[in-house]
């Protein structure tokens, strides 16, 4: 999945790494030339970037209006760890509904370094159709066929930055530049201002350019406006805390499930309640991920439509 997403001046990544993602006077760097070097010390799955604040528990809806139909997304912030390029990333789960069904899901990693920049390492993700997992595509990993990490927020912005979100050749190429700082926008779910603005674009696809605006009372990007589209727009709807990790569990066990598992789909859901009691709740969504990872390879996976979840 192409996710159009933010990173520092040389200055301010001498700490972290060795080579910014930008080149001189904030131009990025070719990709042959960008090789950020990471320091697993230097970072944590403490997440509170003024511009993007992940906090385990939050749940953020979104919703826009497309050609095809509605289009929805849940990013559930989980309690999940996981280890890339030896450093320890926070799981935040997406889920894109259309009209209801279910289109695509996606487990991200990201990790803030000591200077308050947050990395993307990576993502694992599926694109569904009919309720069955067609691809998996726009995963990858950061230190993995050449694969890096990028910045999807900065500590320090400033307007004129340059740079790399994400790394994968062929297949995660996103790019941004930061064209507004203090910038207002109305949602749905409340109004803003002081909100960061970003172009994003990607290689992969010339025809899509995106604006972000991410706002420190929004906890992250609340809305994204389209340049080849004045009147499209994605809007942040709502924001809950305190979710039901046990839930969660249920809910990424029903999806994840593939036609070759021996287990049915409601024993899945019984073993999740069983080890979440015996375990603790997080390990159980752990579990589900571990195993979907392994069966990602390309098969296909059948899935429920389900709706946004009420996972609180």
């Amino acid at each position: 999945m192409t996710k159009l997403r933010t990173t520092l001046t040389l200055a301010a990544l001498a700490a972290t790494v060795s080579l910014s993602p930008l080149g001189s006077f904030g131009k990025v760097m070719a990709a042959e030339s960008y090789n950020p070097q990471i320091n697993p010390a230097d970072f944590s799955t403490t997440i509170n970037n003024k511009y993007l604040t992940l906090k385990p528990g939050k749940t953020y809806f979104y919703a826009k209006q497309t050609k095809d139909g509605l289009e929805t997304e849940q990013k559930v912030v989980t309690n999940l760890t996981r280890e890339v390029m030896g450093v320890k990333t926070l799981v935040v789960w997406d889920r894109f509904w259309l009209d209801g069904k279910l289109i695509e899901e996606a487990y991200d990693w990201n990790a803030q370094d000591k200077s308050g920049n947050v990395w993307y390492f990576g993502e694992e993700s599926r694109e569904y159709e009919n309720g069955v997992a067609k691809s998996t595509h726009g995963s990858w990993e950061a230190g993995i066929n050449g694969a890096k990490p990028g910045i999807v927020m900065k500590s320090n912005p400033k307007v004129g930055d340059s740079y790399y979100q994400e790394y994968a050749q062929g297949i995660a190429e996103d790019r941004a530049d930061i064209v507004a700082i203090g910038e207002s926008v109305k949602t749905p779910y409340a109004d803003f201002s002081g909100c960061l603005k970003t172009s994003e674009y990607t290689a992969l696809e010339p025809s899509v350019h995106e604006f972000k605006y991410a706002c420190p009372a929004g906890q992250g990007v609340v809305a994204t406006r389209y340049a080849d589209d004045p009147n499209a727009k994605e809007d942040l709807t709502a924001i809950k805390d305190g979710v039901d990790f046990v839930k969660l569990g249920q809910v990424s066990a029903a999806s994840s499930k593939t036609d070759d598992e021996a287990e049915s789909e409601g024993n899945l859901v019984v073993k999740a309640v069983v080890i979440a009691a015996s375990l603790g709740a997080g390990i159980v969504l752990g579990l589900i991920i571990s195993r979907s990872q392994a069966n990602s390879g390309g098969k296909s996976g059948t899935t429920s439509d389900t709706t946004p979840a009420d996972l609180s």
